[in-house]
C-alpha cells in the first residue's frame, strides 16, 4: 500500500479512483436535535426532521434518539449527493496521466474515472466534523441536566439562544462539564455510540461503483467554516466558534496529559467496524518536556503507546503559546515558522486569523 491524501491509504493498482467526500456538520446536527429540526442561522424553516422539543424530554435517552434520528437523515441525504458526484464524475472527466500509471486501466482501456474497472476495488469514504465539540456537549447535557440536575432543559436552551449573554453561571457549568479527552470512560462511550450509529448507517450504503463507504475524521480545516454556521452549544463554546477538529478533543479541554487524550480516543473507536479511512489526532506538546535524551525518549514512548493502541494516526506541533503569539504580532520574523495542521503542514503566518487562533488554542501538553 502507499499514503495518499493527508492521513489515507491506497492499494497500488488494485483501488479505483475515489471521488472526493461530503462533510458532515455534526454540530449542526446536534443543533438541529435541540431545535427540532432547525439551524438559527438559517431562520425557522425546518431543515433536519421534527424530532420533538428538547424541553419535553425526561430522559437522556430520548435526547440521543432523536440526535440518531437528525444523523440518519442527514447520511441518506449525504449519500445520495455522494451517489451523484461520482456518477457526473465519470461522464465529465478524465485522467490520462492517471490512467497509465495505473496497470487495470491499461489493460482494461480505460479511463480512472469512466466507472467500473475489472478487478479494481472500490473504496468511499465521509467525514464527520465536530466529533469532540459534539461528545462534550452531550455530556454536558446528560450530566447537568439529566443526572445532576443542576440545570433544567429550558435553562440551558435559553442560554444556547443568548449565546450565554448575561448567562456565564450557565456557560461556567458547562465548561466544567465532563470532557472527552481526559479518559473519562462514560463521556468516551458518548463518542464510541456516534461512531457506531454512523458507521452501521453506512453499511447499508454503496457509492456509484459499488464501493463501500467508510468513516473518516480529517477535518483540513473546515471545522471553522462549518462552525460559523453553527450556535452555542452546550459543552460552553460560544456562537460561530470553531468546532472540534478531526477526532481530536476540543480545543484546551484535554487537560490530564496525552496519555490520557490517546486513551480516549483509542476507546471511541468501534473494532467491530472496518476502518479504511482515517482517524486523524493533532497534538500539541511543550519543547520544554522534549529537551535533550530524556525528551526523545518521552516521544518516542508516546508514539509508541500510540501504536500499541493500534491508533490511525497521530502528528505533533512541539511549539509553545508564546511562541505562536509572538508569531501573529511580528509576522516577517517568524516567516519560516511551520506547524502541522490536518495532515499536512504550512507557514503558521500564511494561514488565516481564525486558524491561527485554533492551533493557539489547542491544549500544550507537559510530561
Amino acid at each position: 500500500y502507499c499514503v495518499t491524501g493527508c492521513s489515507e491509504t491506497k492499494m497500488l493498482n488494485r483501488e479505483g479512483v475515489a471521488t472526493g467526500c461530503a462533510w458532515i456538520n455534526l454540530g449542526a446536527i446536534l443543533e438541529m436535535t435541540l431545535r427540532d429540526g432547525r439551524l438559527a442561522c438559517y431562520g425557522d424553516g425546518l431543515v433536519g426532521v421534527g424530532t420533538g422539543d428538547p424541553r419535553t424530554f425526561t430522559r437522556f435517552d430520548e435526547l440521543w434518539d432523536a440526535f440518531v434520528l437528525q444523523v440518519e437523515n442527514v447520511v441518506q441525504h449525504t449519500f445520495i449527493q455522494q451517489y451523484v458526484s461520482d456518477t457526473l464524475k465519470s461522464q465529465h472527466i478524465a485522467s490520462p496521466m492517471f490512467s497509465m500509471l495505473h496497470d487495470l486501466c491499461m489493460a482494461s482501456c480505460k479511463d480512472i474515472h469512466s466507472g467500473p474497472i475489472e478487478g479494481a476495488l472500490y473504496l468511499g469514504f465521509f467525514d464527520v466534523m465536530g466529533f469532540g465539540t459534539v461528545i462534550d456537549s452531550l455530556a454536558a447535557i446528560r450530566t447537568l441536566v439529566f443526572e445532576e440536575g443542576k440545570l433544567t432543559m429550558s435553562d440551558l436552551l435559553d442560554a444556547l439562544e443568548k449565546d450565554f449573554e448575561g448567562q456565564e453561571a450557565i456557560r461556567q457549568l458547562c465548561l466544567h462539564a465532563p470532557k472527552y479527552g481526559n479518559n473519562d470512560a462514560a463521556v468516551d462511550q458518548i463518542g464510541r455510540d456516534i461512531e457506531a450509529t454512523f458507521a452501521n448507517l453506512a453499511r447499508h450504503h454503496r457509492t456509484a461503483f459499488g464501493g463501500e463507504l467508510d468513516l473518516r475524521y480529517v477535518s483540513v480545516t473546515s471545522h471553522i467554516p462549518l462552525g460559523a454556521v453553527v450556535g452555542a452549544t452546550p459543552d460552553g463554546r460560544k456562537a460561530r466558534q470553531p468546532l472540534s477538529e478531526s477526532i481530536s478533543p476540543s480545543q484546551g479541554v484535554d487537560v490530564k496529559g496525552p496519555t490520557a487524550t490517546l486513551m480516549s480516543i483509542s476507546s471511541t473507536k468501534c473494532a467491530q467496524y472496518k476502518e479504511r479511512a482515517a482517524r486523524l489526532l493533532n497534538m500539541k506538546l511543550s519543547p520544554a518536556s522534549l529537551v535533550g535524551e530524556a525528551g526523545t525518549r518521552k516521544l518516542m514512548a508516546l508514539i509508541r503507546t500510540a501504536c500499541d493502541m493500534k491508533m490511525w494516526h497521530i502528528q505533533f506541533n512541539i511549539i509553545n503559546r508564546d511562541t505562536l503569539l509572538a508569531a501573529q504580532a511580528d509576522p516577517e520574523r517568524y516567516r519560516n515558522l511551520l506547524v502541522r495542521v490536518a495532515g499536512y503542514s504550512a507557514y503558521f503566518v500564511d494561514l488565516t486569523p481564525a486558524l491561527q487562533n485554533e492551533i493557539i488554542r489547542r491544549t500544550e501538553h507537559q510530561f
